[in-house]
C-alpha cells in the first residue's frame, strides 16, 4: 500500500499501524527513518517493497489471523493475501499432524502406539 493512500485502521478508523497516530507517516519521515535504519545495520539493498512483504510474510508465520493480515495489507481480495503471504511449510504440516494425533488420541483414549495417526508422515 502506497503511504498516500493509507487507510486508519485502529480505533474505529482513526488510527494507523505504521506509527500508531491519527495520521499516517509521510513519505519523508518512512525515507527518514529508512535511511537511519541503513546506517546502523546493513539493509543488503532492501526496498520498502521487501520490507513490506517480509513483514505480513511473518506476521503469516507467527498464526496471524489472515483477514487481519490482508487489512493491514489493504487487500480488497483474500486470495491476494493467501497468495502472496500464506505459505505451507514442511515443519507446520507436520504440526498439524501432531495437533491432530494429539487430538485424536485424547477423544479415543489411546496412546500414541495404538494411535493410526502417530507418524504424520503417513496423513501426507
Amino acid at each position: 500500500m502506497c503511504l498516500r493512500t493509507a487507510k486508519p485502521l485502529l480505533n474505529g478508523g482513526t488510527g494507523y499501524v505504521i506509527g500508531g497516530g491519527e495520521q499516517p507517516i509521510t513519505e519523508s519521515m518512512f525515507d527518514h527513518a529508512l535511511e537511519r535504519i541503513g546506517k546502523t545495520i546493513n539493509l543488503h539493498g532492501a526496498t520498502p517493497h521487501v520490507l513490506r512483504h517480509t513483514y505480513l510474510t511473518m506476521l503469516g508465520e507467527t498464526g496471524t489471523n489472515i483477514k487481519t493480515i490482508q487489512a493491514i495489507a489493504g487487500h480488497a481480495d483474500i486470495q491476494t493475501t493467501m497468495n502472496r503471504y500464506v505459505y505451507s511449510r514442511n515443519e507446520k504440516l507436520l504440526e498439524a499432524g501432531r495437533n491432530f494425533d494429539h487430538l485424536t488420541r485424547q477423544l479415543t483414549n489411546t496412546t500414541a502406539e495404538e494411535s493410526l495417526y502417530s507418524n504424520p508422515l503417513t496423513m501426507i
